[in-house]
């Protein structure tokens, strides 16, 4: 379940608690099922949210009113779907509820295929930097490794045999080298081309 972030205490209480009841036993004695439903469409929570308060309600012998509910809903639905806030949940890559139709659907589909389509656009330049980034330690670690191999050779303390083993190391390390050098450059190609590609959707 999806939930979108509201300035009422109802919304704010059910994102912090999370898999509990939607409603208190308290809330439920005194509940106004208008602006839930108000509160719910503002959240961009779908009508069979419902359910929900009608299971929390059912301990202390309270039913929601449907018809209220539902009018209330109608009316957060129409606040919430707007442009800004599917730009802004697509953002976060957050899960559309279907919760707009007719025109609303068109206005804020719009706004969260576009958000939508930068967040995933930050994630493969987010993970294309982590791989670059992987192969350029990589690619340290060798020269590192290079270095320290060649210490063996020059070392007065090492036997003919250490020295014989220690350039074959060095040869095969310096063979991964330019395997290392053609993924980082490739890396930074397929970076480049995708960070324009974001610019171009922030636009």
């Amino acid at each position: 379940m999806n939930i979108i972030k509201k300035l009422t205490p109802l919304v704010v209480s059910a994102l912090v608690l999370s898999g509990c009841a939607s409603l208190s036993e308290e809330e439920c004695l005194v509940a106004d099922w208008h602006q839930i439903g108000v509160e719910d469409g503002s959240a961009g929570r779908d009508v069979n949210y419902l359910a929900n308060h009608r299971k929390a309600c059912a301990k202390v012998g309270v039913t929601p009113s449907l018809a209220q509910y539902e009018k209330g809903h109608a009316l957060g639905a129409e606040r919430y779907c707007v442009y800004a806030n599917g730009l802004a949940l697509g953002e976060r890559g957050g899960a559309y509820n279907n919760v707009c139709s007719g025109e609303l659907e068109s206005e804020f589909g719009d706004g969260y295929h576009l958000g939508r389509a930068r967040f995933d656009q930050r994630k493969i330049v987010s993970m294309l930097e982590e791989t670059l980034v992987g192969y350029q330690d990589e690619l340290e670690k060798v020269y590192e490794d290079i270095a320290l191999t060649e210490e063996i050779i020059v070392s007065d303390a090492s036997t003919p045999e250490e020295r014989r083993e220690a350039l074959i190391e060095i040869e095969l390390m310096r063979d991964s080298i330019p395997l290392l050098e053609s993924e980082i450059d490739i890396t930074y190609k397929e970076l480049d081309e995708n960070k324009r590609r974001l610019e171009r959707l922030l636009k």
